[in-house]
């Protein structure tokens, strides 16, 4: 008897405990810094599996959406693309060689100074279009957009939601406070 109602009171404390861990991950904020297509196929998955989500593009993640406009083919971009390369070690705050993003390495005293250019990956436009058919909420940052790249005018010309302050980055606080996980990639 006494062997019963143990096991049944560790089964209600087992069950209260893991309730609100399951009751945390609810809503989610992926930001996609670097790994864009990984983020956006995060977010569907999470809007699939019925989770409230919302993606937030900094950094190089704003660059794909140069790249499905058009604007990154430009003379201007070809000059502004640059990176650090020696051997295998590629650094660049915007995309490593062979198209591979977010793969940046230590800087080495060897390295000289190389063009490179930024392709959207492939797999981007279908998610794209998958994320506006799931209603899935995104902002670009405006002060990645302004400050790091110079495309604001841009990116804001091809009506994509921009965040509204571009000497700031985004401000996730107010989101966090209301529960949100932050998913970052």
């Amino acid at each position: 008897m006494i062997k019963k109602i143990f096991l049944a009171s560790f089964a209600v404390v087992s069950l209260a405990a893991s309730l609100p861990a399951q009751q945390t991950g609810k809503v989610v904020i992926v930001a996609g810094r670097q790994q864009v297509v990984n983020a956006m196929k995060r977010a569907v998955q999470l809007k699939e599996a019925g989770i409230e989500v919302q993606v937030i593009f900094e950094r190089e993640g704003i660059l794909p959406f140069l790249d499905l406009y058009g604007v990154l083919g430009t003379a201007g971009w070809k000059t502004k693309m640059t990176a650090f390369a020696a051997e295998d070690a590629v650094e660049t705050s915007t995309s490593t060689v062979k198209g591979r993003t977010g793969q940046m390495t230590a800087k080495h005293p060897k390295l000289k100074l190389l063009d490179m250019s930024f392709r959207a990956p492939p797999a981007m436009r279908p998610l794209l279009d998958k994320m506006k058919l799931e209603k899935i909420p995104y902002t670009l940052c405006s002060m990645s957009a302004k400050q790091i790249f110079d495309v604001f005018n841009e990116l804001k010309a091809t009506g994509e939601p921009m965040s509204p302050n571009a000497d700031v980055p985004v401000d996730l606080s107010p989101l966090i406070k209301l529960g949100y996980q932050v998913i970052v990639y």
